[in-house]
């Protein structure tokens, strides 16, 4: 039943998994992450799992430049209109499956700064994100890939797509 959670500031410098930390947390709507240390992290996955409630995140500040696993980081975050990403550094990350599936109501997603190059597995990595009408993936390095199954199944309002930059040789 937990609404409400202010971990700004948070001493957690020496934290290396995130897994599973805020998941199922189904009534929490509102996260103040500010300050948060991330900076030896290597798995966030499953992070957010299932936090249907959630209307707002802005992880900006997260340090991300040594997680490898974001598998299903924020499946299922239904309730999510606005996900600040910008800033984060992704050049480590190998597993990205259904990273935003079933974020239905984000209209919006920015991820001109991901670095994708030794990413292998995209698979579901936008599954039921029907709320975006424009995606630009056109700075993603798809070269490593070798699954992307599902990867924009079920985005029925997906009408601009740039996947340009992709190779899909793997």
């Amino acid at each position: 039943n937990l609404t409400l959670l202010d971990l700004a500031g948070w001493s957690n410098v020496n934290v290396t998994s995130m897994d599973h930390m805020f998941y199922n947390c189904n009534s929490l709507t509102t996260l103040n992450l500010n300050g948060f240390g991330t900076s030896r992290v290597t798995n966030m996955s499953h992070m957010f799992t299932n936090c249907s409630s959630l209307e707002s995140l802005d992880l900006s500040r997260f340090d991300t430049s040594y997680v490898t696993d974001m598998t299903n980081i924020f499946l299922n975050c239904d309730s999510l209109t606005m996900l600040k990403l910008n800033g984060w550094d992704n050049r480590h990350i190998t597993d990205m499956h259904n990273m935003f599936s079933s974020c239905s109501n984000l209209t919006t997603l920015n991820l001109n700064n991901f670095k994708t190059d030794n990413v292998t597995d995209m698979s579901g990595m936008f599954n039921n994100c029907d709320g975006l009408t424009s995606l630009d993936l056109s700075s993603f390095n798809t070269s490593n890939v070798t699954t992307m199954e599902r990867m924009f199944n079920h985005c029925d309002n997906l009408t601009k797509l740039d996947l340009s930059s992709f190779d899909t040789s793997n």
